[in-house]
C-alpha cells in the first residue's frame, strides 16, 4: 500500500519545487545567507512588501493555512516566510526567482567550497556574492567572481541566454 503524498501548491513548478526543496536540506549557517540574498532579489525586482498588500483571496487562504506550521519549511521561520513570499508572486516572477535563486545556490555552493580550498572564510566572502546577485542578478555575481577571485581559477562560467532566461554554470579548477 501507497501513502499518497499531499500535493503542496509549487510542486508542479519545476524550478520552484526544486529551490524549496532545496533551502529545506542547507545546513543552518548557510541557509540564514542564502534565504536573506533570495528575499532581497525579490524586494530588489518586485518591491514584495507591495505585493503583500494587494494578493488575491486565493493566496490570503494560502498564507492564512500555512500558520499552522505543518510543512516541513514551516519549522524555520525565516524559510517559512521566504515561501511565502515565492507565494505572494506572480507565477512569472516565482519562475524568474526560482531560477535565479537556484543558479544562486549551485554558484555559492561551488564558491564556499573554493573558498575553502584557498583557506578563505566563506562566511566573510559569501556576502558579496550575496550582494553581486541581490544587486544585479546571477551575471552580475559571476562578473563580480571573475574581477575579484581570479585565484579561485574559474574552469568554466558558462553564461546561457540572456535576462530571466539566462542559465549560469561555474565549474572550478582543482588546486594548485
Amino acid at each position: 500500500m501507497s501513502l499518497k503524498r499531499n500535493r503542496r501548491w509549487h510542486d508542479a513548478r519545476g524550478d520552484l519545487s526544486q529551490i524549496i526543496d532545496l533551502l529545506t536540506t542547507l545546513p543552518e549557517a548557510f541557509l540564514a545567507p542564502v534565504i536573506q540574498a533570495i528575499r532581497a532579489r525579490a524586494d530588489s525586482c518586485w518591491e514584495t512588501r507591495e505585493l503583500l498588500k494587494s494578493l488575491g483571496t486565493e493566496k490570503i487562504l494560502a498564507l492564512h493555512k500555512s500558520k499552522r506550521k505543518r510543512r516541513n519549511y514551516d519549522q524555520n521561520p525565516d524559510l517559512h516566510q521566504t515561501v511565502n513570499l515565492f507565494l505572494a508572486l506572480p507565477p512569472d516572477s516565482q519562475d524568474t526567482l526560482a531560477s535565479e535563486s537556484l543558479q544562486f545556490l549551485q554558484v555559492a555552493v561551488q564558491f564556499v567550497a573554493g573558498c575553502q580550498n584557498w583557506n578563505l572564510d566563506p562566511s566573510r566572502e559569501l556576502p558579496k556574492l550575496s550582494s553581486a546577485f541581490v544587486g544585479g542578478g546571477p551575471r552580475a555575481m559571476v562578473t563580480m567572481m571573475e574581477k575579484e577571485y581570479p585565484f579561485l581559477r574559474f574552469q568554466r562560467i558558462v553564461q546561457q541566454g540572456d535576462g530571466s532566461d539566462m542559465q549560469v554554470r561555474v565549474s572550478m579548477r582543482p588546486d594548485p
